[in-house]
């Protein structure tokens, strides 16, 4: 989507049928819900930092988070503690350290973190993290203009130590649309834009073979600001700016060789398939996802993808959410630059009718009726 405008470029998505043939999918986009994983990690920090709990120059250690009577939680790089880390919310992010996102989350609850001891965090900071990340649109209704619109799944509030997983993007399940929401209200600082599929209205044609006048143009219309200093804003911005370009970025070798500036977020969210396969009911699965917008000084496009079920029945490829994310950014860049030579090359102001026969076609069969 456009991160400023909210204009949807594109709802594209893809599933396969029980006979193994891939099948448009593109109403899934905000119909169905996943547990996106550490893509949303820059709503964690900013959640934080608009919670009061942190601040954009707050360091923690990475370090394994071990409480009572329960299995030590990590970060991927330091299962151990042998590579306890201090970092920054940018290093944070570009490195995705759940460790340093468990601590956030406990700072939000007001619990201190002591090693082997209990988690004494109240339930009611599932309702405080909510409360934040629903102000980027993860977990409440995007508003596009279109129905059927879900809002995904909430995990039970029963248990604190679950405060963690929300952090990393394990608990709550959101819909690709609204990851890409929150994609895009990073991408322009901190304004959540409504998506919309309704570009303008014209008038009926004169002619037939050219649209009508324009009646109305839809409006940008922003949702909510979020309640950060721009130096805030750019914080996150720099950190989804390091994972893509930084030595430690989770997608620094995607984006190395693209013509434009890319920032995003990678995510990888471990669960259980629930999809129609009978067979594979409960298996484990892994979600990938990427969030991003390009260039990265002034945005035109904000994305998110979401590959679903991944590394099942033998298959893996770590990468599939990043280079499918790659395919999009040169798609709309190659399609930017057609455009621009197009424009170049009329002078006919009148926008022809796009599949014009089959237009009349369609009209010929309604006047049948």
């Amino acid at each position: 989507m456009d991160p400023y405008s909210g204009e949807v470029l594109s709802l594209a998505g893809q599933k396969i049928n029980d006979k193994g043939e891939f099948e448009d999918y593109s109403l899934g986009t905000f119909t169905t819900a996943y547990n996106m994983g550490s893509a949303v990690k820059g709503a964690t920090v900013l959640g934080g930092i608009m919670s009061d709990a942190i601040t954009k120059d707050t360091v923690f250690v990475d370090q394994p988070i071990v409480f009572k009577g329960t299995k030590p939680k990590s970060s991927w790089f330091n299962r151990n503690g042998e590579r306890s880390l201090a970092l920054n919310p940018v290093g944070a992010l570009e490195i995705s350290s759940n460790s340093y996102m468990y601590q956030v989350s406990m700072k939000m609850g007001g619990a201190k973190y002591v090693r082997n001891g209990p988690l004494r965090a109240p339930l009611t900071t599932f309702d405080k993290m909510r409360y934040y990340y629903n102000q980027f649109g993860l977990g409440i209704r995007t508003g596009i203009d279109l129905p059927g619109e879900q809002v995904g799944y909430k995990g039970p509030d029963d248990t604190a130590g679950k405060i963690l997983d929300f952090a990393i993007g394990q608990y709550d399940s959101y819909t690709p649309l609204q990851l890409a929401q929150y994609s895009a209200t990073i991408a322009n600082g901190g304004s959540r834009v409504q998506p919309s599929m309704v570009k303008e209205i014209r008038n009926p044609s004169t002619s037939g073979d050219t649209v009508g006048t324009v009646a109305s143009s839809n409006e940008p219309k922003v949702l909510n600001r979020l309640g950060v200093t721009e130096a805030d804003i750019k914080t996150v911005q720099n950190g989804f700016y390091q994972v893509t370009h930084g030595s430690n970025g989770t997608a620094r070798t995607v984006f190395n060789s693209s013509d434009y500036d890319v920032a995003g977020k990678t995510g990888t969210a471990q669960g259980f398939y629930d999809g129609p396969k009978t067979g594979s009911k409960m298996a484990d699965v892994w979600n990938t996802t990427f969030v991003g917008y390009a260039p990265v000084k002034k945005p035109e496009i904000a994305i998110a993808v979401v590959v679903p079920w991944e590394y099942r029945d033998g298959y893996s490829d770590s990468k599939i959410n990043m280079s499918i994310s790659k395919e999009v950014f040169d798609k709309y860049f190659e399609l930017k630059k057609k455009r621009a030579e197009a424009k170049k090359e009329t002078s006919n102001v009148n926008q022809p009718i796009n599949n014009l026969q089959a237009a009349r076609q369609a009209q010929s069969k309604q006047t049948e009726k």
